[in-house]
């Protein structure tokens, strides 16, 4: 329902049908304002591998398995998925399921805010009517009085109108407020709200941003307006998340959690903002750490579509874009033209980066409006020195004196035949931990990359198989496995031919023998940096930490995943280089509980190896 509603709401009810001494009967309904299913597809949509029209698979992705899967579920829980739907009006699914009355339960009372916190009158600002709503039902679930207002222009004016001389205190002194409105987006009405307690003499509000941006978004608003803010929610949020915020925020615990960007504060690119729109999940991380490294605040768009978006609601704008060219629901060139024409932005530096460096596509990329091209895998010092030139951004004395890491000498690196890793350790700037994540990473996708493109080969789906080959080429070369690139480019040429798809399919074979043995020489190459990585381990090294600092942040993470806040994500994401030097494959183990969104592994993990620090 999310991925199909562009605009609008998706909403998530629960109704009472039933309920007698032994069960009671709830009814589910997914509500949504997105684009409707045709009434001639809504009878297949529940197969799988089917969507409502091929174009929708071209747009939005994704396989059609989803409702499939739903289906089956509800099906083996006794209900039956129902489907009432509008072209261009949305869709409701719904189902009923029974459920057995518990005998003995707990009192738990009357859901209302603890008796320390101050009843209070409460604003709430949002233009989306459905979620306006919700938010003023949860804050009045607490027996608090509050008010709804649609836009920023009508918060001031109902701030206003209450507005008499000798006040003692705000109006409203707590404010949910929205981000996104138009007219006047949240920040701009917060600003003017906080400025007029000051004239009035009175305490500021405590104003809580309630928003659909991530959390990294807020990385991109300056020092002095997140410091306008008590509290930040991202959408959809419950009663108990509001009721927190507001507790957090009355003993001065919230506030905005700064970014991680903030330790890499005297790099080349400090402060830099810089949009990643890239589909490779490896190519992420790389250039994510790197340029972090370096003190770029990066965000990551994982296709040209949502890099559009990110461009579109950035506030202030991204100083350059970092556009891949080959990706899947909108291509590099198109994101660029909708940045240029729709947008309207011909001054946002956008640098195209594609594993096809020669001339001629340099000059494609100039002609679609980009300013610059990069080849793939790039020269980190060659990719910090043109965002510097292109952006203007000023070098400060300081950032000189910053001790990066030493790119590896071919003393400290081992010589694995077929695998060129002193090449591929330099361009990541000498950060072996971070080569060994990736290399584990890739690894983990060469188990399935085979089966995945004989499955897309015998379906004829030669825009998926050539996108398999050019996501294993740039992965390959990445990690210095330069045999596996260069028979990968081969067949993502032969490809598009006549005859191209029989012939990739006639030479699965070589192929499987190849990806075989870069599996083989890739953990090879992990087993080898990991010992010279302990053997040579510095504890005071800047991605280390103390141990009372190293205890603080397994706290804040095992604390996180016990509340199950999946926050979680985000912060580990944040802290993640500060665990290398934690043995027994701690990260490991702790990366994978949290992809499995096993919040009590996490929680478990974290507490033993607090346990083993204390």
């Amino acid at each position: 329902a999310v991925k199909f509603t562009s605009q609008g709401h998706v909403v998530l009810e629960l109704r009472q049908v039933h309920q007698d001494a032994q069960s009671v009967t709830i009814e589910f309904k997914i509500r949504d304002s997105g684009i409707g299913i045709a009434a001639e597809h809504q009878a297949m949509i529940f197969s799988g591998f089917s969507q409502a029209e091929a174009s929708t698979t071209r747009r939005f992705g994704g396989t059609g398995l989803g409702l499939a899967i739903c289906k089956r579920l509800v099906t083996l829980m006794g209900g039956e998925i129902l489907l009432t739907s509008n072209l261009g009006v949305g869709s409701t699914f719904s189902f009923t399921l029974e459920f057995p009355v518990a005998q003995q339960v707990e009192p738990l009372g009357k859901a209302s805010a603890p008796a320390t916190l101050i009843a209070s009158t409460v604003l709430v600002v949002d233009d989306n009517a459905v979620a306006g709503e919700l938010t003023l039902k949860m804050v009045r679930s607490w027996g608090w009085s509050a008010e709804l207002v649609r836009s920023g222009a009508e918060a001031l004016e109902r701030v206003n109108r209450d507005c008499r001389k000798a006040m003692v205190q705000f109006p409203f002194p707590v404010i949910f407020m929205d981000w996104q409105m138009p007219g006047m987006d949240g920040w701009e009405t917060t600003r003017r709200l906080k400025d007029f307690a000051a004239h009035m003499n009175v305490p500021a509000p405590t104003v809580i941003m309630v928003t659909a941006q991530g959390r990294e978004a807020i990385s991109h608003r300056s020092e002095a307006e997140q410091d306008m803010l008590s509290g930040f929610l991202v959408k959809p949020v419950t009663a108990s998340m509001l009721l927190d915020a507001v507790k957090d925020a009355s003993r001065g615990t919230a506030g905005v959690r700064r970014t991680s960007a903030q330790r890499s504060s005297k790099r080349r690119l400090a402060g830099m903002r810089v949009l990643l729109v890239e589909d490779n999940l490896i190519n992420q991380q790389v250039a994510d750490e790197l340029l972090s490294a370096e003190g770029a605040i990066v965000s990551l768009a994982a296709n040209g579509k949502l890099g559009v978006e990110a461009v579109a609601v950035a506030a202030p704008q991204f100083d350059i874009v970092l556009m891949d060219i080959q990706m899947p629901v909108m291509d590099g060139y198109e994101a660029t033209r909708q940045i240029r024409e729709e947008l309207g932005l011909r001054d946002l530096v956008i640098v195209a980066m594609t594993a096809n460096a020669m001339s001629s596509d340099r000059e494609v990329c100039l002609a679609a409006g980009m300013n610059e091209h990069i080849g793939k895998p790039f020269d980190m010092a060659k990719l910090v020195s043109m965002m510097l030139g292109m952006t203007g951004l000023q070098v400060t004395p300081e950032s000189t004196h910053v001790t990066l890491p030493a790119e590896p000498s071919s003393g400290t690196v081992p010589q694995i035949e077929g695998l060129d890793l002193t090449t591929a350790l330099a361009r990541m700037g000498g950060m072996q931990p971070l080569y060994v994540r990736t290399a584990k990473d890739f690894r983990r996708l060469l188990e399935t990359t085979l089966a995945e493109l004989r499955h897309e080969l015998d379906g004829n789906d030669l825009k998926a198989v050539a996108m398999r080959l050019h996501t294993l080429k740039g992965n390959a070369g990445t990690l210095g496995a330069m045999d596996l690139a260069r028979q990968a480019a081969q067949l993502e040429k032969i490809c598009p031919t006549e005859g191209g798809l029989a012939a990739c399919a006639a030479e699965l074979g070589g192929l499987s023998e190849r990806v075989e043995h870069t599996s083989q020489l890739l953990e090879q190459a992990i087993l080898n940096l990991e010992s010279i990585s302990n053997i040579q381990s510095n504890p005071v090294s800047e991605a280390s930490l103390h141990a009372e600092e190293l205890l603080v942040v397994l706290r804040e993470i095992s604390d996180m995943a016990a509340a199950a806040d999946l926050a979680v994500l985000q912060r580990f994401s944040e802290v993640r280089d500060r665990f290398e030097n934690l043995p027994d494959g701690f990260i490991e183990q702790l990366e994978e509980a949290l992809q499995d969104l096993d919040l009590d592994a996490v929680h478990l993990l974290c507490v033993g190896q607090i346990m083993k620090l204390l």
